[in-house]
């Protein structure tokens, strides 16, 4: 059963960031969440300003033209920088029309996450929108401007209630329906990327990107003894990383 709206917290003193966002879009209201961190965060998993994002596909268009003219490079610097891949592609909008939701957590760091719908059936309000910041779940209640944690059960539950009331699960496939929308699955689900996500993922780092500039300048420069060397040696590695990686996903997943 979801909650009902809990008293909102903001962080007292917004970042540089943020203010920098406010300023851009100041004419704007609505364009900040008020929240609840979830009971179970720990201190870097808690959130000190939500602003509300729509991607612009205006933004979209011409950073596909962009990337075609810088040879794909800033698609690198959207992959590798959170600050870039706001101001490039997505701008601060209303609750109402937001698809995506800007979360400055501990130590000023951003990040984006978008929002997910689903309908309920037989509720007074049968759209649920929610969004996942850190493994923790959170549902928006849009005429409070509030986000909530998805929690089964609150700190006001009683004994008795848990015993006389929930002991006996839900009593109709409704219910079934509508808990598995809200909370999801009862699993643990560790997700195991296929190798050439992992491999993409690996070459695309700065690190690799650097080396494999370097080895060009080297390979133009007749340093190709050198080069060559520095090339097996990347590759192996590489190869050793993606093994190691793959390995260690797949016993978190049997762990789970």
């Amino acid at each position: 059963v979801l909650e009902d709206a809990l008293p909102s917290r903001r962080s007292e003193e917004s970042n540089d960031f943020s203010k920098s966002l406010l300023d851009k879009e100041s004419h704007m209201n609505d364009t900040r969440l008020n929240w609840v961190d979830h009971s179970s965060a720990d201190e870097a998993s808690k959130i000190q300003e939500i602003y509300c994002l729509r991607l612009s596909y205006g933004k979209l268009f011409g950073f596909c033209l962009l990337s075609l003219i810088g040879v794909l490079v800033p698609p690198l610097l959207v992959k590798w920088s959170t600050n870039i891949r706001l101001k490039l592609l997505y701008q601060i909008t209303q609750l109402r029309r937001a698809t995506h939701l800007l979360i400055i957590g501990s130590n000023n760091l951003p990040s984006i996450t978008p929002i997910s719908k689903e309908f309920l059936e037989n509720e007074d309000t049968p759209l649920l929108k929610k969004f996942s910041y850190r493994k923790f779940d959170y549902y928006i209640k849009d005429k409070e401007g509030l986000a909530l944690p998805v929690q089964y059960l609150s700190d006001d539950v009683t004994y008795s209630k848990i015993v006389n009331e929930l002991s006996r699960g839900l009593q109709s496939s409704l219910d079934v329906r509508n808990g598995r929308k809200i909370y999801g699955p009862c699993l643990i689900d560790i997700p195991v990327k296929p190798w050439y996500a992992i491999l993409v993922d690996e070459i695309l780092s700065p690190f690799y990107i650097f080396q494999i500039l370097s080895m060009i300048l080297w390979y133009t420069d007749n340093y190709v003894l050198y080069s060559s060397t520095i090339l097996v040696m990347t590759v192996i590695s590489s190869i050793i990383e993606l093994i190691e990686t793959k390995r260690n996903m797949i016993k978190l997943r049997k762990l789970a």
